[in-house]
């Protein structure tokens, strides 16, 4: 029989009792006083009860209630003993079913938690039920699994770092961390808010701790199945030298209080990923800035053969690529600033927001920041015992810091299902399953589900064993059993629980809006890395020169190099100086028409020249992301009438005429100077001052004045106010057009009705070359990037007589 049949049964039975031993006594009162009352059976014996005070019966009240009583308990007494025979009978010939969950002691699991601050796992009665003080809790449901972590951020002391995708978490719980006076931090180690350099721990004011690289470089490039100790080594050994590279770089540059970013190594394998013979890696030993001790270890990496440096710059790329840069003038990293100081860590919450595109491989990125808030955490308070929260921990990729990291570390992690953890983990799944000593599981939505937890349970169940817990004292529910939860149910289970444990999940709190999220500024990349990068790129894209000959003289007024079979390269002359470039560099690929004009055209991102072949006006995505480049040289141009050419674009040409002098849209002193954008100053037109300008000198008719015809300028200036760097814009007031995507530019036209592009203009002293770049505005973030390509473009291609 069920125990709620049985439940049934019992209050019937109890009622029967009743209703008897009242008659019983009614019947006796009417016999003895010779009553005819018009309600009989027990309503009577209830009426006389509340009315003995009566004037008409109070004489007789004394003897009314013993005889009633007379009658009422020794047939309550009977019935009891008729019960009680009864209930044994029922235990013998139907017993109950051993319930497959145990219910909680509401006092017993509250106990610890509301003072300590444990960890949040289920509710029952409206009372959420804690785990124990130094326990981790792994919560796996495919609804409501997020119910625990947002219960336990809401009320848990201590110091606490979360693992956040997409600031989702941070604007559920923000808020409550921070009315319980916690300093709340959102790390965005990617961009976007307080940024992060992994390597600044490894940075002192001597400089860098070569312990401490090589410990960071060990942990980003283990020894796995894949990569053998001779290639970890390797690739260590390359890791550790770039950093000291791209530092004697940024020291010989006037940046010397400036860290090395993982970001500037990402950069770096990214210029040379296509380096079959080393180009790239020669032009960075070759580098004037570097140490004799940094030469030499670069020396000891070009000594490798081509096909061990590509799988070399293969395995150091993989962990570096959520850092891949988003901007490419400017950098998400603060280099030299601590996220962890400033601040008492024992009274702090972070943060740590992954976007979800990068999360698969971030799983370096978050236990490289474990590590270092722990290391932080434990020089300030030994005794502490921080919590790490992370939603959806399968996502995250295999984390060494919850397999192999300190036990001190208390987890907080939901799952989608615990069969997940075992797709990522694999041999490791036991080490994980040890980490928690708490696992809760939700109601599974269907049956294949219910046993796959069940499986996952069992391996659960046999890494407890293996460390010594007693099979004993760990209650596992059955697949069947745990299709029997309903929608809000879960069980608890884990060492020391005999019997898994039904309850509710945890309460939601009150939700509360979200502190203001304080964008991060992208930080500008130094001047030295541009350059060096550029310069990296452009070794790629340019051959090698090969040796001249001395055949005869040609129209640059140099020797013609020699030729070989099949090679793609054109020569090209500004002036005197000659350069060997790639057919398809021209812009028609065609070669050079005049030898003091180059037209070249590069694609971005890749800053590769067009394929042969291709037309870039034919496709509509490779016009728009293609830089369509005009290389003038100035050869009738003095020097000091060369050094101050830019002044033209930013005063009129006559200087003497008044009406172009009065105008304020050829006047850089009479337009309007904006906040600075992406490292330039702009300076807007002044439409009510345009308006009246031509309305004074051509009438009121006059077009001129209209925003399509007076374009932005976006300005550089040296200290002598010449401009170095002048890019004209379409107008603020227009939209782009256009977006990028991944780094595709993707087209809005049907959407902003046109397109804005930019005429991008500067100098190369050395070749006494003007410039001018004409691209989409769209583009107009990755300025500083173009000037410094073309600038390693025309180095690299130079030929010397």
């Amino acid at each position: 029989m069920e125990p709620w049949a049985k439940r049934f049964c019992a209050l019937v039975f109890v009622f029967i009792a009743l209703v008897v031993s009242m008659s019983v006594a009614s019947a006796l009162i009417s016999w003895v006083y010779n009553v005819r009352h018009p309600v009989h059976g027990p309503l009577m014996t209830l009426v006389l009860w509340n009315n003995l005070s009566a004037p008409n019966i109070k004489p007789i009240a004394t003897g009314l209630l013993c005889w009633s009583l007379a009658g009422f308990l020794p047939t309550l007494l009977l019935f009891a003993w008729l019960g009680w025979q009864l209930h044994d009978y029922q235990r013998t010939c139907w017993p109950a079913p051993v319930p497959p969950f145990a219910k909680p002691r509401l006092r017993e699991w509250m106990r610890q938690g509301q003072r300590r601050g444990s960890i949040a796992m289920g509710s029952r009665f409206g009372q959420n039920l804690f785990a124990p003080e130094t326990a981790s809790v792994l919560v796996a449901g495919p609804r409501l699994k997020g119910l625990a972590l947002m219960a336990t951020l809401r009320h848990v002391d201590g110091p606490v770092l979360v693992i956040d995708t997409d600031s989702v978490t941070y604007k559920a719980t923000a808020q409550w961390r921070a009315a319980r006076g916690d300093a709340v931090v959102s790390v965005m180690p990617f961009g976007g808010g307080h940024a992060w350099n992994p390597l600044r721990q490894a940075w002192t004011p001597h400089g860098w701790d070569d312990e401490a690289l090589r410990q960071l470089a060990a942990h980003w490039y283990p020894a796995t199945s894949s990569r053998h100790p001779l290639l970890a080594s390797q690739v260590r050994h390359a890791f550790v030298t770039l950093i000291y590279a791209l530092d004697d770089v940024l020291h010989g540059g006037d940046e010397p209080g400036t860290v090395v970013s993982l970001t500037d190594l990402c950069r770096v394998c990214r210029a040379c990923e296509d380096d079959p013979d080393h180009r790239p890696l020669r032009m960075l030993a070759d580098h004037p800035g570097l140490k004799p001790s940094t030469r030499d270890a670069l020396q000891e990496w070009l000594a490798l053969d081509s096909a061990s440096l590509a799988r070399v710059w293969q395995e150091l790329r993989e962990p570096l690529a959520p850092f891949a840069p988003r901007h490419a003038d400017s950098d998400a990293v603060d280099r030299c600033g601590n996220v962890f100081a400033r601040r008492d860590p024992r009274r702090t919450t972070l943060y740590l927001h992954i976007p979800a595109d990068r999360r698969r491989g971030a799983s370096r990125v978050i236990d490289t920041f474990v590590a270092q808030w722990h290391a932080h955490l434990h020089h300030h308070d030994p005794q502490a015992r921080p919590l790490v929260v992370i939603h959806q921990l399968e996502g995250f990729g295999r984390l060494n810091s919850l397999t192999h990291g300190s036990h001190t570390l208390r987890w907080l992690a939901t799952v989608e299902g615990l069969e997940d953890l075992q797709a990522v983990y694999h041999r490791t799944t036991p080490e994980v399953m040890r980490r928690f000593s708490r696992c809760v599981v939700q109601a599974p939505s269907h049956l294949a589900g219910a046993e796959a937890q069940r499986a996952a349970l069992d391996v659960f169940h046999d890494a407890h064993v293996a460390q010594g817990a007693s099979r004993a004292s760990f209650g596992l529910p059955t697949s069947a059993e745990l299709m029997t939860l309903r929608r809000r149910q879960q069980v608890i289970t884990g060492p020391g629980i005999r019997q898994a444990v039904l309850s509710r999940t945890p309460r939601y709190p009150p939700p509360l809006s979200p502190p203001p999220h304080v964008p991060g500024e992208p930080m500008p990349l130094p001047k030295p890395l541009i350059a060096l990068v550029a310069s990296l790129m452009a070794a790629c894209t340019t051959s090698p020169v090969p040796i001249n000959d001395t055949t005869g003289p040609n129209p640059c007024g140099a020797r013609p190099p020699a030729r070989r079979p099949g090679n793609q390269m054109l020569e090209a002359c500004l002036g005197r100086q000659r350069f060997q470039l790639p057919k398809n560099l021209f812009n028609w690929q065609d070669g050079q028409d005049d030898r003091d004009i180059l037209y070249l055209a590069l694609r971005w991102p890749a800053m590769q020249p067009i394929p042969m072949g291709v037309d870039f006006h034919d496709d509509p995505e490779t016009y728009f992301s293609t830089l369509q480049i005009t290389v003038v040289h100035e050869s009738r141009r003095t020097d000091e009438g060369y050094r101050t050419i830019m002044m033209t674009s930013i005063q009129p040409m006559s200087q003497d005429d008044p009406e172009q002098r009065d105008n304020p849209a050829w006047n850089l002193d009479m337009r309007i100077k904006g906040e600075p954008v992406h490292g330039l100053t702009p300076y807007y037109a002044n439409f009510d001052k345009i308006k009246a300008h031509y309305t004074k000198y051509h009438g009121p008719n006059s077009r001129a004045s209209e925003p399509e015809n007076n374009d932005d300028w976006f300005v550089q200036l040296d200290r002598e106010g010449i401009p170095t760097t002048f890019i004209r814009c379409s107008s603020y007031l227009f939209p782009d057009g256009l977006h990028i995507e991944q780094g595709r530019v993707i087209d809005d036209i049907e959407r902003d009705g046109r397109r804005s592009n930019c005429t991008h203009e500067f100098l190369i002293p050395e070749y006494k070359a003007h410039v001018s770049i004409a691209y989409m505005r769209v583009l107009l973030p990755y300025w500083a990037q173009f000037e410094a390509h073309v600038r390693a473009l025309l180095k690299n291609a130079e030929v010397h007589a």
